[in-house]
């Protein structure tokens, strides 16, 4: 992974899973937040559990 440019962040201290809304379309998770900087992704996988990665990791407010 790391020869095509990718990177696995464990125990990372995210502040935020960055999310954009697409045209006509839903949010998506485009990266994270670790320490005030803001890492961009094409694919995002939280390992924080659903209510964790909904409650502490998603802004509030995000409608469909």
């Amino acid at each position: 992974m790391q020869a095509l440019g990718g990177a696995v962040l464990v125990r990372a201290p995210v502040d935020e899973i960055l999310v954009d809304k697409e045209k006509g379309s839903s949010w998506r998770a485009t990266g994270v937040r670790v320490r005030g900087v803001d890492i961009h992704a094409r694919v995002v996988i939280s390992g924080a559990g659903v209510y964790n990665t909904l409650t502490r990791f998603l802004k509030a407010g995000l409608e469909p």
